[in-house]
């Protein structure tokens, strides 16, 4: 009796394992790339992936992942990331809102969320953990200088793709050892002006969206070369480029930094009429994030 008890549970588990052998590698990886694929497409974006491996039992593992905006987008941007997990939420499958989860190593940090995407939009939630800001190859284009530091934060979206009066959610973001500079950028009425590596120290940004406005809750920068700190909002667009910009902005340039920059002063003789008796320069900034306008405010 326990000879056959053992004959038939050593079957059973020998079934089991080969149950799960021919699941893992018969897995369909590369329907599932091709499906992720498609997905982005229909977000307007091209996804490339070098190698799929299976996560057991719901998941692919991907390695040299390429995500890249459209081509007609005023500034394309490639984000690559060297290993991406993915999981997916097979009870999800059966409905019409389908759900993910990844964990993503990319610009020496991690990405890690879930995301979930159907008939009424898409919904992100996640962390970001040390991101290099200075391997995201975008800032010379969009600033005319560069930005670096590590980035932390978690946030939570709500998106429709047809009408960004519908986005909701919050965003919360540290910047440690951050640094902006290193370029150049014109200046009205001046020229080009060189810009050298300033210290942001540490920054926060706090953004709660809701009917397709983003309040800025917090913005703060603190560093031994200048502090500074903003309110207002945004009002959202299908195209973030078109979204417009209503802030106020506060900020203060350290005499340490002056004396290291002595063109500076020229530059700041020329803010003079938007320089308060506390020695803080303010602005009103409005009009399109991509090209915003500046007027000094009453202090």
């Amino acid at each position: 009796m326990r000879r056959a008890i053992l004959r038939y549970s050593l079957y059973g588990l020998w079934f089991l394992l080969c149950l799960i052998f021919f699941l893992v590698k018969g897995f369909p990886t590369q329907v599932l790339v091709e499906r992720l694929a498609l997905e982005a497409q229909k977000a307007g974006l091209r996804l490339t992936v070098s190698e799929a491996q299976t996560l057991f039992p719901n998941g692919l593992s991907l390695s040299g992942v390429r995500l890249t905006s459209p081509e007609e987008a005023e500034t394309p941007v490639t984000l690559t990331a060297e290993r991406v997990a993915v999981r997916f939420s097979l009870l999800s499958a059966l409905s019409s809102q389908k759900r993910l989860s990844a964990d993503a190593e990319l610009f020496s940090g991690r990405l890690e969320g879930d995301v979930s995407w159907g008939p009424e939009g898409v919904s992100l939630s996640g962390k970001a953990h040390a991101l290099d800001l200075e391997r995201l190859p975008v800032w010379t284009e969009w600033l005319g200088l560069k930005l670096a530091g590590k980035l932390t934060g978690n946030f939570q979206l709500s998106i429709n793709p047809k009408n960004a009066a519908e986005a909701g959610g919050e965003i919360a973001l540290q910047l440690e050892q951050g640094k902006l500079g290193d370029g150049q950028v014109q200046v009205p009425g001046w020229g080009p002006l060189t810009i050298p590596w300033i210290s942001l120290g540490k920054t926060e940004i706090a953004l709660a969206i809701a009917k397709g406005k983003a309040d800025l809750k917090t913005f703060k920068v603190a560093s031994d070369d200048i502090d500074a700190t903003a309110d207002g909002y945004f009002l959202l667009q299908q195209r973030l480029s078109q979204a417009s910009a209503r802030c106020k902005v506060r900020f203060k340039i350290s005499d340490d930094f002056l004396k290291r920059n002595p063109k500076f002063d020229i530059l700041t003789q020329r803010l003079a009429e938007a320089r308060g008796q506390d020695g803080y320069y303010g602005y009103s900034v409005f009009g399109p994030i991509a090209k915003p306008q500046f007027k000094p405010l009453r202090q």
